[in-house]
């Protein structure tokens, strides 16, 4: 029994015994007992493990050679068979015999004293003390460890680095706790108490196994890879962290959530340009190039061993994961759903890329795979996922299309249907069973407006297929180039220099290997290019004529949304294929129909995102704006690019008929810069988390290409703001305000309207009157009239109601949206009507003139943010917050004595009448700016024509020098930088005023009858009352009273002294004094 461990050399002629019986079996650690009797032999050997030789062993003092020998044993085992062992020896050390609990108690106890001073200083001293201790009852020391690592994510790295002194039994033993550890827990204690964020220390332990995978061998990588392999069955995605960081440590593959412009650049380029540019990258650094490479063998090994490799259901399963994790996921937080999603997604493209750097042949990876048409009708995959997994072996697909055209014959066709499209591994598709494939991929009716062929070339191609980085290969291979120059002027010792030499010959090596690839990578893409334009005649011909309007609506739901929020290179990619189905002149492919969809659905596009997808759509928007500024910068180069092209034919259908002008596209540009404030305004307006940060995030992408125009970045800022400052969401107001600091770095490319469309203001403004212009602006005439005057943010009617619904109606006719359409001679009849009509009612004019830029704050102040309600036009057209200058010619007329367009507060106050003052007073206090314009407003208020003239009289001249005075303070305080109204009306209060202004205010007054000032006298209350009255007042000083429409100051006076008070201070007066001069 257990207490075989007194005599060492009969436990190990007893492990011995066991191993020569196993083997005369030939059971095998990978495939298990097969030979006839093999089983029963190994149940047998499992049996005395369990009941003495394991128990045995944690007593047996530090000895190497014995568990070595008890090694021997188990490496034949299954680790199936051997993990069931180490569990049923964790439960004999909890509470079977009293001996080995004691044994467990004490190993723990010198673990713990060992972990508290483990660092990186002493790993050598106390590693090889933990590897003593290890080596008897290896369950008791590291569930004592993987406790500590789970509380203190610091203490990796020097318990790694202190694992290097244990056995091979202890590797593996480590690994079984690892496993218990990750897998002994349902999916809600893998929360934080919150239910949104992963738990702290399951993201420690997932850094462990990490680091553990990539720097031991010994680990058993396919137990850890059947763990994930069960959690997934079970629907628990978030061990998917641990196999993020069990690929990243062990091959340097990683899916960074955000790039920099030249690692996106890079992505376009072939493997040594993508290494070198995510060399600095934290799994990068970890090792070497060698160790990395070795760990990739490694993985790729322990994903193939056995009969049953668990290469392809590990992939298959994360595939599915993403939709079960929309769809089965009980949770009530949304945010945690697009966690989960966004690493389930970066999972699978992680694994996939390693896939493809470890198998690059495609004959051995189409072996390892399973089927195109299992993966999609067998596993039900998602098409944009299956041909994801697939792309490696479409791209051996023959480059000669199928022939379409009618002259080829039907015999013709039915000959190149018929030809093999893909003979890869010994598979083998004709091109009529793989467009067979790709139809069932998706609903019939969705092949009525675009082909198979399309679809396919689509998914097939990447980004390194279209577009070649130069740039940023040259720029590489200057930095190599000059690397190799400074060691060779660094280089002194020749004897010492040895390692330097090697270092500047692979930095040589490495630019001209970077050379090589890119012509390598030039010719591929000419080739790939000549083969689309032999197919682009073939690929939109089959559609019907009544259903090519809405092809371009369909290639962006079926083929570029899916695509774009999966990677950056993605995202990059539907951008360049775009454009090059543009410069190919593609047929019945309309470019302006393509952008205007684009353009008109952003604000449910960027709705319906998770965090990570957001990013990717921004930089997907970015690469838009950024093609169509460039269009829009030079009329030549839109003459070249634009103009000769059929994408840009105002008339859809007819090929021959007339093509956008410049100026039309200027428009046309200006109107899809309001759709993306229209829809981004949406979405900070509205109340869902998602929707606000969604769109802060998708404006920090494109913060460099949009908002080009001062009046979007008011619009933007001031939502931006209010996030910023009154949203409590801590994380939001993090990104507003990071947002708010890039929209601000930009604001020297801002411009005025005028200036971004300069011919749309000389075409559409100039014959518009000031009523032509408040009907096409319903912020009002007084806003319009100070456009015209010279302000930077001008207005046009590209906002309005009408304007919208013209370019609904023209997206449906099919032609270019209604912004190139001109006015009609019945619009312009209709200006000069309204500018008739204005003339007739300048009065009324004038009086609305004032109120209307007081009540736009009001309605935006008052309008509910809904995130399904379209915004007002009147909003975008004039943005809050700007400040009109009166115009000149309207100050001269109204010196004159003649007509003005704008009426001074004075004026409109006199012709209001009285039930109109008395409905409005409260919106004239939010229109008034400053105490001057308040105090001549609070002036007109007073005034009553059944008063006593010379009172009247001598009232409103003090008062009219008081409110100089206090204009004047106003104005210097104000240029200071101090309050307005606080400093102020307190200094105001604390100078003493004059007595003769006092009784006049007094007796004016009690004539009023607005209330006596009540005053009580000294006998009249007690002492400590005119104690308390005597005491400054400081809201009163502040907040001075306001009775009906005057505001009545209330002036504290001190009483006078009394009697009594004059006593005690002549007592106080005639005390003698002490030696330190008190009475």
């Amino acid at each position: 029994g257990v207490w075989i461990y007194k005599d060492v050399r009969v436990f190990t002629r007893a492990c011995r015994a066991l191993r020569a019986h196993l083997e005369s079996y030939g059971c095998s650690n990978t495939k298990g007992p097969t030979a006839q009797g093999a089983k029963e032999a190994a149940q047998e050997v499992e049996s005395a493990l369990e009941a003495c030789i394991l128990p045995a062993l944690t007593l047996v003092a530090a000895n190497p050679a014995a568990v070595n020998e008890v090694w021997s044993v188990l490496s034949l085992l299954h680790y199936t068979a051997r993990f069931r062992l180490y569990g049923a020896l964790k439960v004999s050390l909890q509470a079977s015999n009293p001996v080995l609990v004691a044994q467990r108690v004490r190993t723990t106890v010198e673990t713990k004293k060992i972990m508290r001073r483990l660092s990186k200083e002493n790993v050598k001293e106390f590693g090889r003390k933990l590897g003593k201790l290890a080596h008897a009852d290896p369950l008791s020391v590291f569930d004592a460890i993987l406790s500590q690592i789970e509380v203190y994510s610091n203490m990796t790295n020097p318990v790694v680095d202190a694992f290097k002194y244990l056995t091979l039994m202890g590797y593996d033993v480590l690994t079984y706790c690892v496993v218990v550890f990750t897998g002994g827990r349902g999916q809600l204690a893998k929360l934080k108490q919150d239910g949104i964020n992963v738990s702290l220390w399951l993201s420690s332990l997932a850094s462990f196994c990490g680091h553990l995978t990539r720097k031991y061998p010994g680990v058993e990588l396919t137990a850890l890879v059947q763990l994930l392999v069960h959690q997934l069955k079970d629907s628990q995605s978030v061990d998917l962290l641990v196999l993020k960081e069990v690929i990243g440590r062990m091959t340097g593959v990683e899916v960074m959530p955000d790039l920099s412009d030249d690692q996106l650049a890079a992505m376009a380029g072939g493997p040594s340009l993508r290494s070198e540019a995510f060399s600095a990258s934290a799994f990068q650094t970890a090792g070497s190039a060698k160790s990395l490479a070795k760990g990739a063998i490694r993985l790729k090994e322990a994903l193939l061993v056995g009969d049953d490799p668990l290469l392809a259901p590990l992939l298959v399963l994360i595939s599915q994961q993403r939709t079960s994790i929309v769809f089965n996921t009980d949770t009530p937080h949304l945010k945690l759903i697009g966690v989960l999603y966004d690493n389930c997604q970066e999972a699978l493209v992680q694994y996939t890329e390693f896939l493809k750097r470890t198998i690059p042949d495609p004959e051995e990876y189409i072996r390892v795979m399973p089927s195109l048409r299992a993966l999609s009708q067998d596993y039900k995959l998602e098409p944009e996922v299956v041909f994801l997994i697939y792309r490696p072996v479409l791209k051996c697909i023959v480059t000669t299309p199928v022939p379409r055209a009618p002259a080829d014959g039907e015999t013709a066709q039915a000959e190149a249907r018929k030809a093999l499209a893909i003979n890869c591994g010994g598979v083998k598709h004709s091109w009529d069973e793989l467009i067979n494939i790709c139809r069932n991929m998706l609903p019939e009716h969705i092949w009525q407006y675009i082909t198979p062929e399309l679809y396919l070339t689509f998914w097939t191609l990447s980004l390194s297929d279209l577009h070649v980085p130069v740039e940023r290969y040259e720029a590489e291979i200057r930095r190599q180039r000059s690397s190799a120059m400074a060691l060779d002027k660094n280089q002194g010792n020749m004897d010492a220099s040895s390692k330097a030499r090697k270092e500047r010959d692979r930095i040589l090596a490495l630019a001209d290997k970077l050379e090589k690839e890119l012509e390598s990578q030039k010719e591929h893409v000419v080739k790939v290019k000549a083969r689309l334009k032999k197919e682009k005649d073939a690929w939109l011909e089959p559609v019907a004529q009544d259903r090519r309007p809405d092809t371009a609506l369909h290639i962006l739901q079926i083929c570029i949304l899916p695509r774009v929020t999966f990677t950056y290179s993605d995202a990059v990619y539907c951008a360049k294929f775009v454009h090059e189905l543009h410069k190919m002149d593609t047929p019945h492919f309309s470019t302006l129909q393509y952008y205007d969809r684009v353009m008109k659905d952003l604000s449910q596009l960027v709705s319906s995102c998770t965090e990570y997808e957001a990013a990717r759509m921004g930089r997907f928007i970015a690469e838009n704006l950024e093609l169509l500024e460039k269009w829009r910068s030079d009329k030549e180069i839109y003459d070249k690019e634009c103009r000769s092209r059929a994408g840009f034919a105002i008339t859809f259908g007819e090929p021959n008929s007339k093509r956008a002008t410049y100026d039309e596209f200027l428009r046309v540009s200006s109107r899809w810069h309001n759709k993306i404030t229209k829809s981004l305004s949406t979405c900070l307006e509205s109340d869902e988390y998602m929707h606000i940060r969604n769109a802060l995030i998708v404006l920090a992408k494109i913060v460099k290409v949009y908002p080009r125009v001062v009046k979007h970045a008011v619009h933007l800022e001031k939502r931006v703001v209010k996030v910023r400052d009154n949203d409590e969401r801590e994380d939001l107001q993090t990104v507003a305000k990071s947002y708010h600091a890039q929209l601000m770095s930009q604001k020297a490319n801002w411009v005025s309207e005028e200036k971004y469309t300069p011919n749309m203001e000389k075409e559409e403004r100039a014959p518009k009157t000031a009523a032509a212009e408040k009907d096409a602006n319903p912020a009002g005439g007084a806003r319009a009239s100070g456009d015209r005057a010279g302000t930077s943010h001008g207005s046009h009617g590209g906002g309005g109601k009408d304007s919208v619904r013209e370019e609904e109606n023209g997206a449906a006719r099919g032609g270019v949206v209604g912004a190139v359409k001109p006015h009609s001679r019945a619009e312009h009849n209709h200006d000069h009507h309204n500018a008739s009509a204005h003339h007739v009612n300048n009065s009324n004019h004038n009086k609305e003139a004032t109120s209307n830029s007081a009540s736009v704050k009001d309605k935006d102040k008052e309008e509910p943010r809904s995130s399904g309600r379209r915004q007002k036009a009147s909003d975008l057209n004039t943005p809050p917050g700007l400040t009109l200058r009166q115009p000149e010619a309207d100050k001269a007329g109204r010196d004159k004595g003649g007509d003005s367009n704008v009426s001074t507060p004075k004026e409109s106050a006199g012709k209001r009448s009285a039930k109109e003052e008395d409905g409005s007073a409260a919106k004239e206090k939010d229109s008034v700016k400053g105490s001057g314009r308040g105090s001549a407003r609070r002036e007109q208020d007073e005034r009553d024509p059944a008063r006593d003239d010379k009172d009247s009289k001598s009232v409103k001249e003090t008062k009219v020098k008081r409110e100089a005075i206090t204009m004047e303070k106003e104005t210097s305080h104000r240029d200071k930088g101090g309050d307005d109204k606080k400093d102020v009306h307190r200094e105001e209060r604390t100078k003493p005023k004059p007595k003769d202004e006092m009784e006049k205010i007094k007796d004016v007054d009690k004539r009023r009858d607005f209330g006596d000032v009540k005053r009580r006298r000294e006998d009249e209350e007690p002492r400590d009352a005119v104690k308390s009255r005597m005491e400054p007042k400081e809201e009163k000083l502040d907040r001075p009273k306001e009775d009906g429409k005057r505001r009545r100051i209330e002036y504290e006076e001190s009483p006078p002294a009394t009697i009594s008070d004059r006593r005690t201070e002549e007592k106080q007066r005639d005390k003698p004094r002490d030696k330190r001069g008190k009475r």
